[in-house]
């Protein structure tokens, strides 16, 4: 007489969620066997496009082999929007006679004279802090941003 044991795969749970259901959704979630590749899809609604997921990557579709419970969190933002949070961490000073302006890498740049006169039009900021040596005193307009703008009024002394 043969005596068999019922096997069972070992099976673990894949949760795809969206920060904002009302953004956007994400398929792929489930129950998969161990060590099985899954890819999961952020779709964004009407009007969104997918940003990220929670750590960081920003692959979409998403592939990956299955080894414990995990969550997956895709985060969606409204298209040819700025994030209000990126220019709350601009940060605009003077030093000296030098403007200041940290974390504003890929805004554009423009700083006025208090005459209104243009004086530096810069399309796209490349480093995470730039300094500006103005040459003389004065009251300065400073405007950065992508989209919605930053304005900071500056006294160089």
């Amino acid at each position: 007489m043969a005596y068999f044991e019922e096997h069972s795969e070992l099976k673990y749970t894949v949760t795809a969620e969206s920060n904002d259901s009302t953004k956007g959704s994400v398929t792929g979630g489930g129950s998969y066997i161990a060590n099985t590749t899954v890819t999961l899809t952020a779709v964004p609604a009407e009007g969104y496009q997918f940003l990220q997921w929670q750590d960081g990557n920003t692959e979409n579709p998403r592939s990956f082999v299955v080894t414990c419970d995990t969550t997956f969190m895709a985060s969606f933002e409204v298209i040819g929007a700025v994030d209000e949070n990126y220019l709350s961490n601009v940060n605009v000073y003077t030093q000296d006679k030098d403007i200041v302006i940290n974390n504003a890498v890929g805004c554009s740049l423009s700083i006025y004279d208090l005459t209104g006169q243009l004086l530096i039009n810069e399309t796209a900021i490349a480093t995470n802090k730039l300094v500006l040596h103005m040459g003389r005193q004065g009251v300065y307009f400073v405007k950065v941003g992508k989209g919605k703008v930053k304005v900071k009024k500056v006294m160089v002394r």
